[in-house]
């Protein structure tokens, strides 16, 4: 996607772009942590900034999230297969 298509979407609709790095397979922190940040699904656009996977115990978990949410991603070196 280009930076017209990620920013201007989720700011036209009153939006955040909230990043997030390193989730490392740790699913229920991350959603611990979007909440706390207030995440709103419908206006806000989530950008995981590498290493999706491995070390915690949720990796197939926080895949199937940011699939299910429209997440983007960036691959990370524990992202590798």
């Amino acid at each position: 996607l280009s930076e017209g298509e990620v920013m201007p979407t989720a700011l036209a609709r009153g939006g955040r772009l909230i990043l997030v790095g390193d989730v490392h397979g740790c699913c229920d922190e991350l959603e611990l942590l979007l909440a706390k940040a207030g995440w709103d699904r419908g206006r806000d656009r989530v950008v995981l900034l590498g290493d999706l996977v491995n070390k915690g115990p949720k990796s197939v978990e926080v895949v199937r999230l940011a699939r299910r949410e429209n997440f983007l991603a960036v691959r990370g070196n524990h992202d590798e297969a």
